[in-house]
């Protein structure tokens, strides 16, 4: 295959869109509109590349791992370790897994980066690129080598899984930041738009995070943004 030719298949195909979009229309006069699902019906009728998509054993694969941002304390004393969320995720004590079950969507979890030993457990993925990553406020959160494993690593299990749907997602102490980092760098967004709050954060923390938040910004450096700020989660 050429290095130059992508291997995500291209979804433009203007008749069967037309095709879809005819259906959906025919669909509206008679038992209403979709509404703001209808670009999401199209996109997948598209990529399966059928008037009648549907979804086969879907599955919901949360990807671990603990951010070197977190020595900088990110997490409020009441915060659980990376370690005991993904126990408390393959035990259905999360939203997440009742959301999950409820939707019919298999749950996976990856160890791709968690700091501690996670037990051992049938739905639990281990690909553990490394135990953590650096402080992207000091350095480099990852080597070019442990991200291009951590990306390989999400490649092969989505091929290994069953089905036509994956969804994906990530936790770990330090997760969101560390992603409000990558989006800022990727969209020339404010780092304090995409800093996840609300209204029952404490407020000094809140603050404190934004602070960090902007000692991260190397001066006339232009490394590979995920590279620098991102994590294993990320990554894979």
């Amino acid at each position: 295959m050429s290095a130059d030719r992508s291997l995500i298949a291209p979804t433009s195909k203007p008749l069967l869109e037309s095709a879809l979009k005819e259906k959906l229309q025919r669909r509206a006069e008679s038992t209403g509109s979709l509404g703001e699902l209808e670009p999401l019906a199209i996109r997948l009728g598209l990529m399966q590349n059928t008037l009648k998509p549907r979804f086969r054993d879907p599955q919901l694969v949360i990807f671990a791992a603990d951010h070197g941002l977190a020595v900088d304390g990110l997490a409020g004393p009441q915060r659980k370790q990376t370690h005991e969320q993904v126990a408390q995720l393959l035990s259905g004590q999360l939203p997440v897994s009742v959301f999950a079950r409820i939707l019919g969507l298999e749950l996976s979890v990856v160890d791709c980066g968690v700091a501690e030993m996670v037990a051992p457990h049938d739905r639990l993925i281990r690909r553990k690129i490394a135990h953590g990553t650096r402080n992207s406020r000091v350095g480099l959160a990852m080597s070019v080598d442990h991200a291009h494993a951590a990306i390989r690593a999400g490649m092969e299990i989505g091929d290994t899984l069953r089905g036509n749907l994956v969804a994906a997602a990530g936790i770990g102490v330090g997760a969101h930041e560390s992603a409000a980092l990558v989006l800022s760098r990727l969209t020339d967004t404010p780092v304090r738009d995409l800093i996840l709050s609300g209204p029952s954060m404490n407020p000094d923390l809140l603050n404190h995070i934004f602070q960090l938040a902007a000692k991260v910004w190397p001066e006339g450096v232009q490394p590979l943004v995920q590279e620098f700020y991102g994590g294993q989660r990320i990554e894979a």
